[in-house]
């Protein structure tokens, strides 16, 4: 990522909101959620979308300074789930598409409110903890209930943290696949081979500076399904129009499932 502030921006907030709320609740309370909050946090992969179809900094950025092409996905074949990222525990948790919150003070107001329902939950929890569910009257019965849809969310927050970035970033207007695979390798063996609802086994390559862990996708059956919308080429692509249709023909994509041109940016 070109932001090293990627899942801190959001956790700093979390903290700010426990330090803030920190004279409602007991330290205990406290304690207990960032243990909650802090357990078993596994790496989300991620592969990085816009929406912004044909914006200067993204040619330049991420497509050879303009000499490159732009592939539009049709999101809803894409991915149809656009819940929260989370580890991976079945087929509909697999891969989620989440927009990027670029929006401080939406991501403060959503943060405080996983947090503050979470530490309420907890109290709750604690404090009918000694007594049977028959004893209770309606009115509690329904407080408890309420705590059990606000107790997971140091869980939640694990998975949109994911979701939130610096508004400095904002012209991105990101998008984000994103995968959580109980990913890890095997104590005496080291191996990682078997991974529950993953996207394939895992894969290496270099990129800069360290080793990166990745899964693949393959979407090669959503081709009919129109999986692809759109071919841009970039602003400095000098490929002809004969080209692109013969590759496009040859793929088995027409121009009737992706409509191909060319970007309308004036750059050189």
């Amino acid at each position: 990522m070109s932001d090293y502030s990627e899942i801190l921006w959001a956790k700093k907030m979390v903290i700010e909101e426990l330090e803030g709320l920190a004279h409602n609740f007991e330290h205990s309370i406290i304690d207990e959620f960032w243990a909650e909050y802090t357990a078993n946090t596994f790496q989300p992969f991620i592969c990085c979308f816009s929406s912004a179809q044909d914006r200067l900094s993204q040619w330049r950025g991420y497509a050879d300074d303009g000499r490159g092409f732009s592939i539009g996905f049709d999101s809803e074949v894409l991915c149809e789930s656009k819940g929260l990222p989370s580890l991976a525990h079945g087929a509909e948790s697999k891969l989620t598409l989440n927009r990027v919150e670029y929006d401080t003070n939406e991501a403060r107001r959503t943060i405080h409110s996983y947090v503050e329902g979470a530490l309420s939950a907890i109290l709750t929890d604690k404090k009918y903890q000694s007594k049977n569910l028959a004893e209770l009257s309606d009115k509690e019965k329904y407080e408890l209930l309420n705590a059990a849809c606000h107790r997971y969310g140091s869980h939640l927050l694990r998975g949109y943290q994911v979701t939130v970035k610096n508004p400095a970033f904002i012209e991105e207007s990101e998008y984000r696949l994103v995968h959580m695979p109980p990913w890890f390798a095997n104590v005496t063996t080291k191996l990682t081979t078997n991974i529950q609802f993953s996207l394939s086994s895992p894969k290496y390559r270099i990129s800069r500076d360290r080793l990166c862990t990745y899964f693949e996708l393959n979407f090669g059956h959503l081709i009919d399904a129109g999986v692809i919308k759109e071919i841009w080429l970039g602003p400095k692509n000098q490929t002809t129009d004969m080209d692109i249709n013969a590759l496009l023909g040859d793929s088995g994509l027409n121009l009737e499932r992706a409509q191909v041109q060319r970007s309308r940016v004036t750059y050189r």
